[in-house]
């Protein structure tokens, strides 16, 4: 089965006509997050480059914050505040376009937009509660279509694809089966 895209008509019932996502959840997905602007002029000076992220996340309704943790960690939620943390102390803000790009180039992410890693923890805030661990080998070897990254777990594969699909990515259909099977858990 082709790809996904979200841009191709939709069935008389509202579904895609391509993937097999529920329109109802596709609903909640939709608002979930709105792009109103899905790239920042990044320069390479760490404290603009977080300032910008930070105005971006307020001009989208994301709550903010920065802090300075392991230089590993580029960003993280805490799901029972809601509020992301973006790392001041990983070298990644320094010049996040290159470095998306390099990561996604090694198969890490699921795309290079430098608002992936913001998109992509917006999506823990909105899909938490999801399992951490994989029930088969199946499933974590589809999540490897997404990313490296979507591997490790279905919360991160479903952060992944998110992000994936809103930033316009097209999927197989084992990946948006899986998907669907994973939020419908979620909003069910």
């Amino acid at each position: 089965m082709p790809g996904f895209n979200p841009n191709e008509p939709r069935d008389k019932l509202g579904k895609w006509t391509d993937s097999g996502i529920s329109s109802a959840i596709q609903k909640k997905i939709d608002k979930s997050i709105s792009l109103e602007q899905n790239t920042i002029d990044y320069g390479t000076d760490i404290k603009i480059n977080i300032l910008k992220t930070l105005q971006w996340g307020k001009e989208n309704n994301i709550p903010m914050i920065t802090t300075k943790t392991n230089p590993d960690i580029l960003a993280r939620t805490d799901i029972d505040t809601n509020i992301m943390e973006i790392n001041s102390g990983s070298d990644f803000w320094k010049d996040p376009v290159r470095n998306m790009q390099k990561a996604f180039e090694q198969g890490q992410f699921s795309t290079e937009n430098p608002l992936h890693i913001i998109v992509h923890e917006t999506a823990h805030m909105k899909f938490k509660g999801l399992p951490y661990s994989w029930n088969g080998i199946e499933d974590k070897k589809i999540a490897g279509e997404v990313s490296l990254y979507a591997k490790d777990s279905p919360d991160e594969f479903i952060a992944e694809t998110f992000t994936g699909l809103k930033f316009g990515k097209k999927y197989s259909y084992n990946v948006l089966s899986l998907y669907n099977k994973l939020v419908q858990k979620k909003y069910n």
